[in-house]
């Protein structure tokens, strides 16, 4: 049997409501790391809070939408600002905040976090009856303004 030696981290992790609480802005501060945890690797980075700066755990589903928005290269992460999200969720049995961080206009989809893309908007208000025939009227079902299915 092969045993290693595992990593340890200095700094204090942010603590929930604490450091970090739903709706704060929080910056990277360093490139992260992978290290041993309880249930295997975590990928944790430095951040920015405000408590000071504090070690946090970035679950997968955060990591696809901070790859999604900045690419997989984390040194470039350095310097971006994330979004803390709390949602509440079943964890083992029992109903806990899962805290995630997340680029700006990203919101929970059916697949994880997706960017908020603006949709094109369609004014209601406009007049354009006069560009679309009107084939209740007979003359333009006989003019060739449009023709039946």
């Amino acid at each position: 049997m092969e045993l290693k030696i595992k990593e340890t981290i200095g700094g204090e992790f942010a603590k929930k409501g604490e450091d970090i609480s739903n709706g704060d802005v929080v910056k990277i501060k360093d490139d992260g790391r992978s290290i041993e945890g309880q249930y295997g690797p975590q990928t944790v980075f430095s951040i920015e809070t405000k408590n000071g700066d504090k070690i946090a755990t970035f679950n997968q589903t955060s990591l696809n939408a901070i790859i999604a928005e900045f690419g997989g290269l984390t040194e470039k992460w350095i310097g971006k600002s994330l979004t803390v999200i709390a949602i509440k969720q079943s964890v083992g049995g029992k109903f806990l905040d899962v805290y995630y961080f997340v680029p700006e206009g990203y919101e929970m989809g059916e697949r994880g976090f997706v960017k908020n893309e603006e949709l094109p908007t369609i004014n209601i208000d406009d007049d354009d009856s006069e560009k679309v025939p009107d084939l209740s009227r007979p003359e333009a079902k006989s003019s060739g303004e449009s023709k039946p299915f």
